[in-house]
């Protein structure tokens, strides 16, 4: 009797098994999800307001910090620097507010337009400082 029931059990599990297997192939699931679409990613580049500093008698040159804002106001990402190399960010395509760290009462505030798979540079000082309201 306790074989007949073991034996029993075994058949039900693998009649369970080749059901569930055969429930979610691989096959199955990719029909059901659709095509995959790429993310879109655009790219930024700002070139902040250089700054040099003494580093125990050597001078040593930084980058102003800067944080990004989506175009409704929304924190994205604070970049800081410990070099005087721009940083790449990979945002998603649309409209940025960029917002020098300063100590000035009154802060110029840059806009971006990223499109697809473009790199957008913003620069913030020298002969052309690239500017553009907030209200795009």
């Amino acid at each position: 009797m306790r074989q007949m029931i073991g034996k029993l059990i075994m058949v039900f599990s693998l009649v369970g098994m080749a059901n569930l297997s055969h429930a979610y192939t691989w096959q199955d699931v990719s029909q059901q999800a659709g095509p995959v679409v790429p993310k879109q990613e655009a790219y930024l580049k700002v070139y902040s307001e250089a700054r040099v500093y003494m580093d125990a008698d050597v001078p040593e040159t930084t980058r102003v910090p800067y944080t990004i804002y989506s175009a409704d106001g929304k924190k994205l990402r604070f970049i800081a620097f410990n070099d005087e190399d721009p940083k790449l960010v990979t945002l998603p395509p649309g409209k940025y507010v960029i917002v020098p760290e300063t100590n000035l009462t009154k802060t110029q505030v840059y806009g971006a337009v990223l499109k697809p798979d473009q790199l957008t540079e913003v620069h913030m000082k020298g002969e052309n400082p690239t500017y553009a309201p907030v209200n795009f």
